[in-house]
């Protein structure tokens, strides 16, 4: 090969690479854009589960607390009867 055939395999290969990485640029671009769909989309859903069990912790401890108010007033009014009959 002489000196010209050289420098247009060069500038051939370098146009190659030049194609390649452009290419593979695109494509990175592409997976961090999907993984940062995946990644919003599972925060998103998480935080609808946090939310929701925050619901169900507020009204188990609403049901725990209304327990404990009849707890507290089926005891008053049993001491109410003994006491009455101790009568």
């Amino acid at each position: 090969m002489d000196l010209r055939e050289d420098l247009k395999s060069v500038v051939k290969k370098e146009e190659i690479e030049e194609c390649v990485t452009r290419v593979m640029t695109g494509i990175e671009a592409r997976i961090v854009k999907d993984i940062e769909k995946l990644v919003d989309r599972k925060v998103q859903e998480v935080k609808e589960k946090v939310d929701s069990l925050e619901f169900k912790y507020q009204s188990l401890q609403e049901h725990v607390t209304q327990l404990g108010k009849q707890h507290a007033e089926q005891l008053e009014s049993m001491e109410i009867q003994m006491t009455k009959r101790m009568i």
